[in-house]
This record gives C-alpha cells, structure tokens and sequence, in this order.
C-alpha cells in the first residue's frame, strides 16, 4: 500500500451470490474516473473472486493493485482502516469497513440495507423499484429477469457518494 496514492478507495467488486454483485463495467468505470482524479484504488475480496475483479481490473484500463485473495481478515481489516472509503456490493467488506471505522458506500439490489450492521458508516445505493429488496441474503434468481435492481444503481451516483467522503 506505500506505493498506492491518497486518498485510496478500497474497491471490493466481489459478493457470495451473482444477483449482488454490480456490473463489473459499472465498478470499471468509477475506478477509471477515481484514478484519473489521483484517487487511488486497491482492489479487495476474498479467494474465489479474482476473476470478476481481473474483469473489474481489465475494463478499468488502469494500473491499480489487487489483494484479492490474498489477505486474511484481520489483514482485510487493517487495510479497510486506511482507506478513505470501501465501495462494495452488499458484502461482508461493508460490514467489515463498518466495523473499523471506514465510510463504505454499498450497492443493494436483491437485499435490504438495514439487514446486517446498521445504520451503515457512509452510503447505501438503491435503485427505487417495487420488486427490490426481494430477497433475504440475495442467493435467488432475479423473478423479473435482468438484475434491475443492480443495473439501475449508475457509476456518477456512486462517484457522488464516494466524493462526500474523499473530496470534502
């Protein structure tokens, strides 16, 4: 992390269940404008998740750093207290930057953010639909087909919440 500029987001892509993750071109696009502002960016998750955030990384287009997979949690947790923000999915590093004090702004879509730690440090992002939250922990398929609730969350919303936190 010395060479990571600041402040850094710690980008977590990664979430148990397919229906809670964000698109990866969506979390692409807010670490190429992050980066391009000097923001730096470390990409976080657990074994198991290096693919989508390889994804995530190669759409981005930009030369920022990956712990996925390779940290243990009280690692996890050191770095998410020196980040200025987490951006993730409804996923156990929100709870985690929760936890350590770091705002998290979080995508929800098939669950509800009051479920789990709350009030959340920092932002949940919801797209307002009458179908969402339509699950408990978010494991089923979409019943209206297509994940709207996950599409409709834009990468400008979320830079939005993100700069309360990294451009006061």
């Amino acid at each position: 992390l010395r060479d990571v500029p600041t402040p850094f987001v710690a980008v977590a892509p990664g979430a148990k269940w397919p229906t809670k993750r964000w698109r990866p071109e969506a979390f692409a696009k807010v670490i190429e404008k992050l980066v391009d502002r000097g923001c730096g960016v470390v990409l976080v998750g657990e074994e198991g998740e290096e693919e989508f955030s390889d994804e995530v990384r190669r759409l981005a287009g930009r030369d920022v750093p990956s712990l996925v997979g390779k940290t243990d949690l009280p690692t996890l947790a050191g770095v998410l207290s020196l980040a200025s923000a987490l951006l993730g999915n409804d996923s156990g590093p929100v709870h985690l930057a929760n936890a350590v004090g770091t705002p998290a702004v979080a995508i929800f879509g098939p669950t509800h953010p009051k479920l789990g730690f709350y009030p959340l440090e920092g932002r949940a992002l919801t797209a307002d639909l009458p179908c969402s939250p339509c699950s408990l922990h978010g494991e089923g398929p979409c019943r209206r087909g297509g994940r709207m609730c996950m599409h409709e969350v834009t990468p400008d919303e979320v830079l939005g919440a993100l700069e309360e936190f990294l451009f006061k």
